[in-house]
């Protein structure tokens, strides 16, 4: 698909193939009535409809126009995206490893409670003593 505002053209793909032998440049879409080049013509529509949208969109903002801010607009590229500060990445590092911290120790404990992990002879293999 291209967009062209003030003679200055960009291109996106529609993620759709077309026959070139069935193609039509005047209509811009696929002559013939197979299932499928109504299925490509619907979506073709569905896309012009789409860039209408998005231009009118622009229009009412009071955006200027470019092709490549059409572009944007159409592929949703437009939304600025937050990007995380330093401090947002360490406090959700932090609380991650607290997660993941209670997790373990509500593991052990159930293992404690079911008689399947003994503390002291872990305890006595890990320092090596013996715990009385």
């Amino acid at each position: 698909m291209r967009f062209t505002v003030d003679g200055i053209p960009k291109e996106c793909a529609t993620t759709r193939t077309a026959d070139p032998e069935k193609w039509c440049s005047k209509t811009n879409r696929e002559d013939g009535r197979t299932e499928t080049t109504k299925f490509l013509n619907a979506h073709l529509d569905d896309l012009q409809q789409k860039v209408h949208n998005a231009h009118a969109a622009m229009v009412k903002e009071e955006k200027p126009i470019t092709a490549s801010s059409l572009r944007d607009k159409f592929l949703g590229r437009d939304i600025p995206q937050k990007v995380p500060q330093l401090l947002e990445i360490f406090r959700l590092h932090n609380n991650l490893a607290n997660i993941y911290t209670f997790i373990i120790r509500q593991m052990a404990f159930r293992l404690v409670l079911a008689g399947l992990f003994d503390v002291r002879a872990t305890a006595s293999t890990m320092f090596n003593t013996s715990l009385g």
